[in-house]
């Protein structure tokens, strides 16, 4: 379906022009989606941006500034700005929208997604991170059935534990069966527990 939405608060430095067309800019896009989408979501618009080398990181402060009071979405931009910023890519697929939206349904802080982390043996990219609690949780396809999947996962999962991080893997499976999903909850609050009762 489509979305729309009414301002009253248009000024001429967040219109611009695509063929012909007048649009709001992408620092003022971001900050209406605020609104409505998460951080992890915002993190990953920011992402697609650069990618595509239309990011304007200062103009998107400066129109949040803008919309600091009157307004909801300053502080899920500026969580989305702090994601990026300290590496994180967000979500890469209908999996991991739906390996994330689990997570967020166990009660658990909310995970940086697809953030980059160096280990002893090399540098590896994780699908969800709590770095200040040593857990990494990866969501995994049918693809890492394959012989040589399951050796890269192997080699990763050892990886990280012999740097001591708390390595969890959730499947389709998992996230689709009622009881399977509720084994994978337990376990991913029992490690963030965990990492709690290590740090207090």
């Amino acid at each position: 379906g489509i979305r729309f939405q009414r301002t009253r608060h248009l000024p001429p430095t967040h219109v611009t022009t695509i063929d012909g067309i007048p649009v709001v800019t992408i620092a003022r896009l971001l900050v209406n989606l605020a609104s409505s989408e998460t951080p992890t979501t915002i993190c990953k618009l920011i992402d697609e941006a650069a990618y595509h080398d239309r990011l304007d990181l200062p103009a998107v402060r400066r129109v949040a500034e803008e919309f600091r009071t009157g307004r909801s979405g300053y502080a899920i931009v500026m969580d989305g700005i702090a994601r990026y910023d300290d590496g994180e890519r967000g979500t890469d697929s209908e999996l991991e929208e739906e390996g994330l939206r689990f997570t967020q349904s166990c009660g658990v802080p909310t995970p940086q997604c697809n953030l980059y982390l160096s280990t002893s043996d090399r540098r590896y990219r994780v699908d969800q991170c709590w770095r200040a609690d040593r857990v990494i949780q990866e969501v995994n396809g049918g693809g890492h059935a394959r012989p040589t999947r399951r050796r890269e996962d192997l080699r990763r999962r050892r990886a990280f534990r012999k740097d001591g991080w708390t390595y969890l893997v959730v499947t389709r499976h998992d996230l689709r069966d009622p009881v399977a999903r509720e084994r994978a909850a337990g376990r991913l609050r029992r490690a963030l527990g965990a990492s709690a009762r290590r740090n207090a």
